[in-house]
């Protein structure tokens, strides 16, 4: 027995090793060097940082809002004590059961992320605690490589010690993305369901908290059918840890959920559209930028 425990510890001392000259010759600095970078990215953090942009409204001479724009996020934000405890309880039971007494990653999901490493050569999807997913929609991109979640592993670690679990999760429900450029459940609401957060039903909550797992997969608008396939998977897995009690789960899932037509959302307005374009044509000459179609 002790000749096992012996080995593993020559072994995890090894990928240690291996590991600091992989990073090093990936980003050209070591990960000790990194985690004093990482620790001032989050001391130096805001609330800004983890905030969807703010929206630009565009109003006509007469005072008259006719569009807004916006760089791609767009929220109303929620205070936690304004969040409703079933949204809360969803995220924790579907992503991450450990989030209030983890240190902001997963060690067995890390094991299982290594496995796979040495099994298939990759890095895997999926296994991410709240606080890394965080970490990855404000600092980092999605892309899979090695180099990437280390950063993101200590990145979590420093903001777990930087900031509340309370704050975490209402950064993080604030910063999910709910297809469609909708960010934010208090949007995602509104504009799926037309509802205020606060009057939503149990089945309405887990089925908005489906979306951010695979926004495209579970856009309600494209496919509705499969976003109610994971709420209920989310609804048992509440059920399972003891969040719901099973007649509560049952009657949930039988409840049925009406999304909004897609029409509702949008504005099909050509002049307005036109007289923006124009808008932005002349500013963009304005400043000395040439304006230029590209097709793909």
């Amino acid at each position: 027995m002790f000749i096992i425990f012996l080995l593993f510890i020559i072994m995890i001392a090894a990928s240690g090793f291996f590991l600091e000259i992989f990073f090093k010759a990936k980003t050209g600095i070591t990960i000790s060097e990194y985690s004093k970078q990482a620790e001032k990215i989050v001391d130096d953090s805001m609330k800004s940082d983890f905030t969807p942009n703010k929206t630009t409204y565009i109003y006509s001479d007469d005072g008259t809002r006719i569009a807004k724009l916006s760089e791609g996020k767009s929220s109303t934000y929620l205070k936690y004590e304004d969040i409703p405890k079933n949204v809360v309880n969803a995220f924790i039971a579907v992503e991450d059961r450990d989030f209030w007494k983890n240190d902001g990653y997963d060690m067995k999901g890390i094991f299982r992320g290594m496995i796979n490493i040495v099994r298939y050569r990759k890095i895997s999807g999926g296994g991410s605690t709240i606080t890394q997913q965080l970490v990855r929609n404000t600092w980092l991109s999605n892309e899979k490589t090695f180099e990437r979640k280390i950063k993101e592993l200590i990145l979590s670690y420093s903001l777990t010690y930087r900031y509340s679990k309370r704050r975490i999760m209402e950064y993080y429900i604030n910063n999910c993305c709910f297809a469609n450029g909708i960010y934010g459940i208090h949007d995602a609401a509104k504009i799926y369901l037309g509802k205020e957060v606060k009057n939503l039903t149990l089945s309405e909550i887990a089925y908005l908290c489906a979306i951010p797992n695979r926004p495209e997969t579970y856009d309600p608008f494209k496919n509705p059918a499969t976003a109610l396939v994971r709420r209920n998977k989310i609804l048992r897995a509440m059920r399972d840890i003891g969040q719901i009690s099973d007649k509560k789960c049952k009657k949930a899932i039988q409840e049925k959920i009406k999304v909004q037509s897609q029409k509702k959302n949008k504005i099909y307005n050509y002049p307005t559209t036109y007289t923006v374009h124009c808008a932005v044509e002349y500013l963009m000459k304005k400043e000395g930028f040439n304006f230029e179609y590209s097709f793909s």
